[in-house]
């Protein structure tokens, strides 16, 4: 299903080193790109690693063996195939235009193999996610430091009327330098200057980290801080307790435990800002 290790995309501009990952949705590999650095000295060739995202519908489409073109298997398969292409591409196109130190940055958005690809730069490190699962539940003063800076890169995003719409722990790499950099914006969206969508993309829910409103197809039509926060404070939850929240959509009949239930040493201060931010109803949220 994937490309093999050592393709080349671009006439050779990227070279594809393995596989990292792949869901419904796509495929993500390591790869390298081939570059020219000027400095004082002239100017010398050399390879800097990245990531590349490619769009692989799995459902829908099938790899060609000899050219290694992504085909679809229907008609029918097609018009959808295509649908979320041109959504992918619109979306990763806007992340190119957003640098941030706290935000992965995307390098290129191109078309090839009948399908399309995001080259962005390689992330030495791990997630949230996989530091939990290696360390256990994480320190407070630890989890509250990357909050905040991935709440400064939400902050940046959301003044370009840019929603994430996925953030949860294995969306956050903590780099080599132990810096938190928050990834894969292959779900958000895009608002314009009266705050109505101007941007779509498939549907995808975090269970216990997506907030009431995006179970509705209505209920992120109009821009509004409040999912992401939403998230981000089911993400503090997650870190510091060790437990996934419950879905927002069930907790009419299922109450959300107290984080100082499954962690003692949560200080008051923390827990009530993790409260406020999973509120059900945005307008009881943090608005910013």
């Amino acid at each position: 299903m994937n490309l093999p290790n050592g393709h080349v995309l671009q006439n050779g501009k990227y070279r594809i080193t393995h596989v990292i990952g792949q869901g419904g949705f796509g495929i993500t590999y390591k790869g390298v790109w081939y570059t020219e650095v000027k400095g004082s000295l002239g100017t010398v060739q050399t390879e800097v690693p990245i990531c590349i995202k490619e769009y692989f519908f799995k459902d829908y489409c099938y790899r060609e063996a000899e050219s290694f073109a992504v085909k679809v298997h229907s008609e029918t398969g097609r018009a959808l195939f295509d649908k979320f292409k041109e959504k992918l591409i619109k979306e990763a196109k806007i992340l190119s235009e957003v640098h941030h130190p706290h935000i992965v940055n995307v390098l290129e958005v191109f078309e090839e193999n009948d399908t399309a690809y995001i080259a962005m730069e390689y992330i030495s490190g791990c997630s949230l996610k996989y530091m939990m699962e290696r360390e256990g539940v994480l320190p407070e003063t630890k989890v509250l430091r990357y909050v905040r800076q991935i709440g400064e890169a939400l902050r940046f995003v959301h003044e370009k009327n840019i929603l994430h719409l996925d953030i949860k722990p294995s969306n956050i790499l903590i780099d080599s330098s132990g810096k938190a950099r928050l990834i894969d914006f292959g779900v958000s969206k895009r608002y314009d200057i009266e705050q109505q969508e101007t941007s779509t993309t498939m549907l995808t829910l975090s269970k216990g980290f997506a907030s009431i409103e995006q179970y509705d197809n209505e209920g992120t039509q109009s821009f509004s801080p409040c999912p992401d926060i939403y998230s981000l404070g089911a993400t503090m939850y997650n870190l510091l307790t060790g437990k996934i929240p419950t879905e927002s959509i069930l907790r009419a009949t299922h109450p959300l435990l107290k984080p100082s239930e499954l962690n003692k040493d949560i200080s008051p201060k923390t827990e009530a800002a993790i409260i406020k931010a999973m509120q059900i109803i945005p307008a009881d949220r943090f608005q910013t």
